[in-house]
């Protein structure tokens, strides 16, 4: 029989030491090293994951994680009001009651949030690690403290102000002045590759060597009409005063590889996110570039979050980014099902089952036209605030915030009359990247879809086999299934103890 053990680490509040608490469903567990775990578990907190919701391509997943029930209706459990477990780690594994503590398998890793004492039982409130997520991926603000002509803080108007954040390749973002005396801008807190283009009202000036310090741009000044960068400190210095609005075309990386949506995305994650490289998969990264290496380019806006970040970028590319059961930062494509599945789902294992026409964009029509808003112009420009010098296409491009590329099939409305049109913001920096995107999202979503969810009974074995994106088979003599219909796994939510797993199947 399957038991479930879970790890508990809490600070003992008497004592002022951290201690592991161990508990079990069952009748009681002893591992190698003698330790005993009380069957106190009522409920196993149990984690579902979801993706692809309401037809929306890309970002966030949806997580839940259940409670975990501790039973306390003797107030054995009394004591444990005198720990803390508020941010401590809780681990839960699953196994065989006869097997040895080596043999099972770990299922979930989680951090307690909070603690609920009831008079017959204990919850333990597990905290998603996507919360983590949700605070400014710029945390630098300017001090405001600069004694002109020296300084690169700004002065009382720049004060808590945030500073500007660029990843892969900015066109015509805007920075920000940080020494009016010296005509100092800067482009990025961190190091940038290069800053290739800098405007004066859409007018390119030229640019001179590289300074090699900070030292070195505050005491040189540029020719007039020309610009010089310190690329370490992501600044720019003018060698005259504009006529109007600056902008600037930013690298963060010379090599386009480094700027995909996969590697960008490791970057923030594994930076301000701080989530630790051992916490993520390298294969994520590696498959998502070899669907997708198209350049991105973001400039994070105000208050904007890391989770903002992430789901711009992920959706971009159409993937979704997450955490797993094991606390592994995930982050994948959501494709057409292909390929040999994984499992084969029969009327033996299928406990329940719904079939629903899926949605895209809260539609349930298929799309004949699918376009995608990419190359983001960070500063849209009117044709009044632009020097006369700037050629006509471009100034067509600066007034306008994005290029739209489309892809599209008039027969699909043969068919499907209602069919729809569907546009998807994008960060990829040119329409040579956002073409392929939009031709591949219409031959996802010009046909039509369906949802599966069902309930299964399934060994360990099996259930180990399915995750987010996993292609199965649904196999049932109905709908036209019987041989076999390949599903993309987009929910799921496993249950050991009764060898039980819910999904929800798209394809």
């Amino acid at each position: 029989m399957n038991i479930y053990l879970a790890e508990i680490t809490a600070y003992n509040l008497t004592t002022l030491a951290v201690e592991t608490l161990r508990f079990c469903t069952g009748t009681g567990y002893i591992d190698g090293s003698s330790n005993y775990y009380e069957p106190r578990i009522e409920q196993p907190a149990l984690m579902r994951r979801e993706t692809f919701a309401d037809g929306q391509i890309g970002g966030a997943s949806a997580n839940s994680l259940g409670e975990l029930v501790l039973a306390n209706g003797d107030g054995g459990l009394d004591g444990l009001i005198g720990y803390a477990f508020a941010g401590r780690a809780i681990t839960l594994k699953v196994g065989d009651s006869a097997a040895a503590y080596g043999s099972f398998v770990t299922r979930l890793k989680a951090v307690v949030d909070s603690v609920g004492y009831e008079y017959g039982r204990i919850s333990l409130v597990l905290r998603d690690r996507m919360q983590d997520f949700d605070k400014p991926i710029q945390p630098l603000r300017y001090a405001g403290s600069n004694s002109l002509p020296n300084g690169l803080e700004g002065v009382d108007d720049l004060k808590d102000s945030q500073k500007p954040l660029v990843f892969g390749r900015a066109n015509n973002m805007t920075p920000v002045l940080v020494n009016t005396s010296r005509l100092i801008y800067q482009v990025s807190s961190g190091a940038v590759a290069a800053v290739v283009n800098v405007f004066d009202r859409g007018s390119y000036l030229s640019q001179g060597a590289d300074y090699t310090s900070q030292a070195d741009m505050e005491a040189n000044s540029p020719a007039a009409g020309t610009y010089r960068v310190w690329p370490a400190g992501g600044c720019v210095r003018l060698g005259s005063s504009p006529s109007g609005t600056v902008t600037a075309t930013v690298w963060e990386y010379w090599q386009p590889e480094n700027c995909s949506a996969a590697q960008i995305v490791y970057r923030i994650a594994t930076g301000v996110g701080s989530v630790a490289p051992g916490d993520t998969v390298a294969a994520d990264y590696t498959t998502l570039d070899g669907q997708n290496a198209g350049g991105i380019g973001l400039v994070c806006g105000a208050d904007m979050t890391i989770a903002d970040a992430l789901n711009q970028i992920a959706a971009s590319v159409g993937a979704w980014w997450g955490f797993d059961a094991l606390g592994r930062f995930r982050v994948a494509r959501l494709d057409a099902p292909a390929g040999s599945p994984a499992v084969t789902f029969t009327a033996a294992e299928i406990l329940e089952l719904e079939i629903a026409p899926a949605t895209l964009n809260g539609s349930r029509m298929p799309a004949w036209r699918v376009g995608m808003r990419a190359d983001p112009n960070w500063t849209p420009q009117p044709g009044s605030e632009l020097a006369g010098i700037v050629p006509a296409d471009r100034r067509t491009w600066l007034a306008q915030g994005y290029r739209l590329s489309k892809a599209e099939d008039a027969t699909v409305k043969t068919a499907y009359p209602l069919a729809q049109e569907a546009e998807y913001d994008s960060l990829l920096a040119g329409a040579g990247f956002a073409a392929p995107e939009a031709q591949r999202r219409l031959a996802l979503f010009k046909s039509a879809r369906f949802v599966a969810t069902l309930s299964v009974a399934a060994e360990p074995a099996m259930i180990d086999l399915l995750d987010l994106g996993t292609v199965v088979s649904l196999q049932i003599a109905r709908y036209g299934m019987d041989a076999g219909k390949l599903m993309s796994v987009i929910g799921i939510e496993t249950d050991y103890r009764r060898n039980r797993v819910s999904l929800t199947l798209w394809g």
